[in-house]
């Protein structure tokens, strides 16, 4: 156990290492941890219902993947994940995309912790908005697709099979 948090605490450091951290390193160091996580620590679904804190977790993850994207503007990515979320969910509109400057990682860790808890039902919800978020153009690009499986790893859900 020392030897895994020691590993993944030198991962962060050389992260940081040049006083910033790039979309890149954020998602291998999610990978990593997820990886890394023994199983006994993965929680189970205990969240039934979408409330004004999984749906502010969710808007931020969901613009995670928007600005993830190269060739599509991250407004038009978000509102196509926004969409596919209130076809699945729709008593609910009121997410919008967050600036950049709310994209922090303890911001988003602390989001995809909150959105791992969801009950099966609502994690796939959440999946399709993000898969339809980054199929905007058509096409998931490499970035797309690391974030995508970053996602899917913190949230405990299979990448969908056509994108593995």
């Amino acid at each position: 156990e020392r030897q895994r948090l020691e590993f993944l605490e030198e991962v962060r450091v050389l992260s940081w290492s040049d006083g910033s951290l790039t979309l890149h390193e954020f998602v291998l160091g999610v990978i990593l941890g997820e990886f890394l996580k023994p199983r006994a620590n993965r929680s189970e679904g205990r969240i039934r219902s979408w409330g004004p804190v999984v749906l502010g977790d969710l808007a931020r993850v969901l613009s995670l993947m928007a600005y993830s994207g190269v060739g599509t503007k991250p407004e038009s990515a978000f509102a196509q994940g926004k969409a596919a979320f209130e076809r699945g969910e729709t008593r609910y509109s009121a997410l919008s995309l967050k600036p950049v400057s709310d994209l922090q990682p303890e911001a988003l860790r602390q989001s995809l912790g909150t959105l791992r808890g969801l009950i099966p039902e609502l994690k796939e919800v959440v999946l399709e908005a993000l898969v339809a978020c980054a199929l905007t153009d058509g096409n998931i690009g490499p970035r797309e697709s690391e974030t995508l499986r970053a996602v899917t790893l913190a949230l405990d859900v299979p990448m969908p099979p056509a994108l593995d």
